[in-house]
C-alpha cells in the first residue's frame, strides 16, 4: 500500500482584485472577505450586504456607497472618503476607521464595538442638519 501523500497548504493571501475602478458597481451581498482594497474607487457602489471582513479599504473612495447591513468586521477604512455613504445596520465591530471622512455618513443602527474611529467624525443619524434640536430646558 503506498504511502499517503502530503498535502501542501498554501497560506492566504489577500490579493487585490483585477479592477481598481469601480464606481457604480452591483456588489450587492459580495464575498469580499480579505481582499486587498487599497485606494480602490467604489463611488456610489451598491455593497448592501456585502461581506467586506477584514479587507483592506484604506483610502478607498465609498462616497456615497451603500453599505447598508454590510459586514465589515475587522475591515481597515483609515483614510477612506465615506462621505454620504450608507452604513446604516452595518457591522463595524473591531474595524478600524482611523481619519476617515465620514460628513453626511449614516449610521443608524450600526453595530461599532471595538471600532477605532479616532479622527473620524461620525454622526448618529446622518448629517447635522437632519438632527432635530433638543427641547429647551423645562424651568
Amino acid at each position: 500500500m503506498a504511502a499517503p501523500v502530503p498535502l501542501a497548504v498554501q497560506p492566504f493571501q489577500s490579493v487585490a482584485p483585477p479592477w481598481q475602478q469601480c464606481p457604480g458597481c452591483a456588489l450587492q451581498g459580495a464575498d469580499l472577505r480579505g481582499l486587498l482594497l487599497v485606494g480602490v474607487d467604489l463611488r456610489g457602489a451598491d455593497l448592501r450586504g456585502a461581506d467586506l471582513r477584514g479587507a483592506n479599504l484604506e483610502g478607498a473612495d465609498l462616497t456615497g456607497a451603500l453599505l447598508e447591513g454590510a459586514q465589515l468586521q475587522d475591515a481597515r477604512l483609515s483614510n477612506a472618503d465615506l462621505s454620504g455613504a450608507d452604513l446604516r445596520a452595518a457591522d463595524l465591530r473591531d474595524a478600524v476607521v482611523i481619519h476617515a471622512l465620514t460628513p453626511g455618513t449614516r449610521i443608524d443602527g450600526a453595530v461599532l464595538v471595538g471600532a477605532d474611529i479616532t479622527g473620524s467624525d461620525l454622526v448618529i443619524g446622518g448629517p447635522e442638519e437632519d438632527i432635530p434640536p433638543l427641547p429647551p430646558a423645562s424651568p
